[in-house]
Protein backbone atom coordinates (compact mmCIF):
# COMPACT_ATOMS: atom_id res chain seq x y z
CA UNK A 1 0.00 0.00 0.00
CA UNK A 2 2.85 2.11 1.06
CA UNK A 3 4.40 1.86 -2.65
CA UNK A 4 1.09 2.37 -4.39
CA UNK A 5 0.74 5.80 -2.49
CA UNK A 6 4.48 6.66 -3.67
CA UNK A 7 3.69 5.99 -6.75
CA UNK A 8 0.22 8.25 -6.72
CA UNK A 9 2.49 10.99 -4.93
CA UNK A 10 4.78 10.75 -8.03
CA UNK A 11 2.18 11.18 -10.23
CA UNK A 12 0.30 13.96 -8.06
CA UNK A 13 3.64 15.80 -8.10
CA UNK A 14 3.92 16.18 -11.90
CA UNK A 15 0.08 16.78 -12.03
CA UNK A 16 0.98 19.87 -9.17
CA UNK A 17 4.04 20.76 -11.65
CA UNK A 18 2.21 21.04 -14.61
CA UNK A 19 -0.50 22.80 -13.55
CA UNK A 20 2.31 25.79 -11.89
CA UNK A 21 3.46 25.76 -15.11
CA UNK A 22 -0.12 26.20 -17.09
CA UNK A 23 -0.99 28.51 -14.42
CA UNK A 24 2.26 30.80 -15.12
CA UNK A 25 1.52 30.38 -18.35
CA UNK A 26 -1.89 31.27 -18.30
CA UNK A 27 -1.10 34.16 -16.22
CA UNK A 28 1.13 36.06 -19.06
CA UNK A 29 -1.64 34.85 -21.37
CA UNK A 30 -4.45 37.40 -19.06
CA UNK A 31 -1.09 39.79 -18.81
CA UNK A 32 -1.04 40.30 -22.75
CA UNK A 33 -4.54 40.74 -22.74
CA UNK A 34 -4.95 43.09 -20.50
CA UNK A 35 -2.37 45.31 -22.35
CA UNK A 36 -3.54 44.67 -25.79
CA UNK A 37 -7.33 45.74 -24.27
CA UNK A 38 -5.96 48.84 -23.01
CA UNK A 39 -3.84 49.42 -26.40
CA UNK A 40 -6.92 48.93 -28.02
CA UNK A 41 -8.94 50.91 -25.53
CA UNK A 42 -6.76 53.97 -26.27
CA UNK A 43 -6.75 53.38 -30.07
CA UNK A 44 -10.73 53.26 -30.26
CA UNK A 45 -11.12 56.54 -27.91
CA UNK A 46 -8.16 58.35 -30.52
CA UNK A 47 -10.62 57.07 -32.90
CA UNK A 48 -7.77 54.46 -34.40
CA UNK A 49 -9.29 51.01 -33.85
CA UNK A 50 -13.27 49.93 -34.42
CA UNK A 51 -15.67 49.40 -31.49
CA UNK A 52 -15.20 45.64 -32.76
CA UNK A 53 -12.01 45.43 -32.36
CA UNK A 54 -12.46 46.60 -28.57
CA UNK A 55 -15.05 44.15 -28.44
CA UNK A 56 -12.59 41.34 -29.38
CA UNK A 57 -9.87 42.53 -27.09
CA UNK A 58 -12.74 42.73 -24.11
CA UNK A 59 -13.44 39.20 -25.05
CA UNK A 60 -10.23 37.98 -25.29
CA UNK A 61 -9.30 39.67 -21.52
CA UNK A 62 -12.20 37.95 -20.16
CA UNK A 63 -11.15 34.20 -21.95
CA UNK A 64 -7.47 34.98 -20.46
CA UNK A 65 -8.78 35.58 -17.02
CA UNK A 66 -10.93 32.92 -16.55
CA UNK A 67 -8.13 30.78 -18.06
CA UNK A 68 -6.09 31.57 -15.15
CA UNK A 69 -8.67 31.32 -12.86
CA UNK A 70 -9.47 27.69 -14.14
CA UNK A 71 -5.49 26.71 -13.97
CA UNK A 72 -4.85 28.00 -10.46
CA UNK A 73 -8.26 26.13 -8.80
CA UNK A 74 -6.40 23.26 -11.07
CA UNK A 75 -3.16 23.72 -9.36
CA UNK A 76 -4.30 24.10 -5.82
CA UNK A 77 -6.68 20.85 -6.03
CA UNK A 78 -3.63 19.12 -7.10
CA UNK A 79 -1.82 20.57 -4.42
CA UNK A 80 -4.37 19.66 -1.73
CA UNK A 81 -4.29 16.40 -3.09
CA UNK A 82 -0.36 15.57 -2.79
CA UNK A 83 -0.71 16.80 0.82
CA UNK A 84 -3.64 14.41 1.61
CA UNK A 85 -1.46 11.75 -0.24
CA UNK A 86 1.21 12.81 2.02
CA UNK A 87 -0.63 12.52 5.11
CA UNK A 88 -2.20 9.46 4.15
CA UNK A 89 0.67 8.06 3.42
CA UNK A 90 1.94 9.03 7.13
CA UNK A 91 -1.02 7.34 8.35
CA UNK A 92 -0.25 4.04 6.55
CA UNK A 93 3.16 4.03 7.82
CA UNK A 94 2.19 4.50 11.50
CA UNK A 95 -0.77 1.89 10.94
CA UNK A 96 2.07 -0.27 9.86
CA UNK A 97 4.42 0.92 12.82
CA UNK A 98 1.59 -0.12 15.35
CA UNK A 99 0.97 -3.32 14.29
CA UNK A 100 4.20 -4.70 13.88
CA UNK A 101 4.79 -3.35 17.14
CA UNK A 102 1.91 -5.10 19.03
CA UNK A 103 3.07 -8.06 16.69
CA UNK A 104 6.81 -7.67 18.19
CA UNK A 105 5.03 -7.47 21.57
CA UNK A 106 3.23 -10.35 21.19
CA UNK A 107 5.77 -12.81 19.89
CA UNK A 108 8.17 -11.41 23.09
CA UNK A 109 5.18 -12.29 25.02
CA UNK A 110 4.65 -15.50 23.62
CA UNK A 111 8.32 -16.15 24.67
CA UNK A 112 8.66 -14.77 27.71
CA UNK A 113 5.75 -17.26 28.91
CA UNK A 114 7.80 -20.07 27.44
CA UNK A 115 10.88 -19.81 29.17
CA UNK A 116 8.55 -19.11 32.33
CA UNK A 117 7.04 -22.50 31.46
CA UNK A 118 10.67 -24.16 31.04
CA UNK A 119 11.67 -22.48 33.82
CA UNK A 120 8.58 -23.76 36.01
CA UNK A 121 9.03 -27.68 34.36
CA UNK A 122 12.77 -27.51 35.27
CA UNK A 123 11.79 -26.63 38.71
CA UNK A 124 9.14 -29.57 38.89
CA UNK A 125 11.46 -32.07 38.18
CA UNK A 126 14.11 -30.72 40.45
CA UNK A 127 11.56 -31.37 43.03
CA UNK A 128 10.55 -34.43 41.96
CA UNK A 129 14.06 -35.65 41.59
CA UNK A 130 14.76 -34.26 45.60
CA UNK A 131 11.60 -36.28 46.55
CA UNK A 132 13.29 -39.38 45.11
CA UNK A 133 16.36 -38.93 46.80
CA UNK A 134 14.43 -38.42 50.20
CA UNK A 135 12.42 -41.43 50.10
CA UNK A 136 15.79 -43.27 49.54
CA UNK A 137 16.39 -41.75 53.34
CA UNK A 138 13.66 -43.59 55.01
CA UNK A 139 15.30 -46.86 54.59
CA UNK A 140 18.49 -47.69 56.89
CA UNK A 141 20.91 -50.57 56.02
CA UNK A 142 23.11 -52.66 58.61
CA UNK A 143 26.60 -53.49 57.77
CA UNK A 144 25.61 -57.43 57.93
CA UNK A 145 22.85 -59.37 57.72
CA UNK A 146 20.90 -60.58 60.73
CA UNK A 147 17.67 -60.02 62.86
CA UNK A 148 16.08 -56.96 64.44
CA UNK A 149 15.82 -58.14 68.06
CA UNK A 150 14.93 -54.94 69.59
CA UNK A 151 14.36 -51.30 68.82
CA UNK A 152 16.08 -48.88 70.85
CA UNK A 153 14.37 -45.24 69.26
CA UNK A 154 10.81 -45.72 68.80
CA UNK A 155 8.16 -43.59 66.71
CA UNK A 156 7.16 -41.81 63.90
CA UNK A 157 9.19 -38.52 62.48
CA UNK A 158 12.14 -39.13 65.29
CA UNK A 159 15.85 -37.23 64.87
CA UNK A 160 18.46 -39.28 65.32
CA UNK A 161 21.91 -38.53 65.20
CA UNK A 162 25.17 -40.33 63.34
CA UNK A 163 26.66 -42.98 64.77
CA UNK A 164 23.52 -43.53 67.43
CA UNK A 165 22.22 -46.82 67.90
CA UNK A 166 18.64 -47.49 66.83
CA UNK A 167 17.92 -51.16 67.28
CA UNK A 168 20.13 -53.99 68.44
CA UNK A 169 20.21 -57.46 66.32
CA UNK A 170 21.36 -60.81 65.98
CA UNK A 171 23.32 -62.35 63.18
Amino acid sequence: KLEQIEIQISQTKLKVQNDSISYVASQLDKEIADFQLERIDSLYRLGYKALTDLEKARIKAQQANAKQTATKNDWLQNRNELISLKIEKSNTQSDFDNKYSKTSSDKYSTESEKYDTETAIAKMENQLRNYQVRQGFYIITAPQNGFITKLLVQGLGETIKEGQPIVSFMS
